[in-house]
């Protein structure tokens, strides 16, 4: 696989200025140095875009398993997504996706857990898959870390019926002319801290490289890196305005995104907020909290490429909810030895 060494050394330069130099940047360090030599060590693959959904700053769990288990309230959250890029294009990518993430006690551990389903459809291909994520989470001055693993499975499946395919075409081996299908395993790695106004995150997704087709020259996910930092505070003089910058950066090495993501929230009840896909597009979105721990948000993304011309945008739904999840024990019954 090729790779862009200045930006290599952007991103490594990024990040260590970025991070100062306590025990949990340190750790986040080593994690992103492992990753991209990871990256950097596996052969040519066939790339396939990630979705990238606007509203992730809600809930990392998609593509950070570290996320798992970190709301401060200590509450589960389960979210769901619905993303049609480039409406208007026949077969555009449409992306369903539902997780649910909180901490749990196992055996005295401090732990997270996650689920994630989703579902994407891109033209002739099909890619329903799951993962689940397990993070050891654990406090680090004035904040929590959670380092986590996902392990899933992606099947995906090709089906040509309605294809127009160019004459003699049929006879090449890479076209399929019958439905295919593939089940591959997945797997994730990351790790993710958070205070009450800072946030970091480092993941890759996809390490094993699953495969997305079953025909002769197999197509593979490449593994897909993210790096994400977060920033809240209250607006000077008004408590009641609160401001959430965020930078998400992607990249498989072969292409790279930088989202930049900034929401104003009104009396912790109304928000909206911007984000801008450098050289991709920009979009609003807005949103609202209907109930204490149920939110629904929306999202519009216009297109900055020349895929203007052809697309009316991009539009993604989100919807949220939070819960505290108890365990019920029981009533615990002791008999003295002098009744027995």
């Amino acid at each position: 696989m090729l790779v862009d060494l200045r930006m290599l050394k952007k991103i490594c330069f990024f990040v260590d200025n970025l991070l100062t130099s306590n025990s949990v940047i340190v750790m986040l360090k080593g994690v992103l140095l492992i990753l991209i030599t990871f990256l950097l060590a596996n052969g040519n693959v066939y790339a396939q875009p990630e979705v990238q959904f606007n509203q992730l700053v809600f809930n990392q769990a998609i593509i950070n398993p570290g996320y798992a288990g970190s709301d401060k309230d200590g509450l589960f959250n389960i979210i769901a997504f619905n993303r049609n890029q480039t409406a208007g294009f026949e077969g555009s990518p449409v992306t369903t996706a539902i997780s649910v993430n909180g901490p749990l006690d196992i055996a005295g551990i401090n732990s997270g857990v996650s689920l994630s389903l989703f579902y994407d459809k891109a033209g002739y291909l099909s890619t329903p898959g799951f993962n689940l994520g397990y993070a050891y989470r654990f406090k680090v001055s004035k904040g929590m870390v959670g380092v986590g693993l996902s392990l899933g499975m992606l099947l995906s499946s090709l089906d040509p019926e309605g294809w127009r395919l160019p004459e003699g075409s049929n006879e090449d081996p890479a076209i399929p002319t019958q439905k295919t299908s593939k089940t591959s395993f997945d797997a994730g790695l990351g790790a993710y801290y958070a205070d009450n106004q800072w946030s970091f995150g480092v993941s890759c997704m996809h390490l094993t490289q699953p495969s997305i087709t079953n025909v002769e020259k197999e197509s593979k996910l490449k593994p897909e890196f993210y790096l994400s930092v977060g920033y809240k505070f209250a607006l000077p003089g008004n408590a009641n305005i609160e401001l959430n910058p965020s930078v998400l950066i992607s990249t498989d090495f072969a292409a790279t995104q930088y989202v930049l993501n900034a929401q104003i929230l009104f009396k912790k009840k109304f928000w909206a907020g911007v984000a801008c896909r450098l050289n991709n597009s920009v979009g609003a979105m807005i949103g609202l909290n209907l109930f204490k721990n149920l939110k629904i948000g929306y999202s519009y993304d216009y297109s900055t490429s020349s895929l203007s011309k052809f697309s009316s945008g991009s539009h993604e739904l989100m919807l949220s909810y939070s819960f505290a999840l108890t365990v019920n024990k029981g009533k615990q019954k002791f008999k003295s030895i002098r009744y027995l």
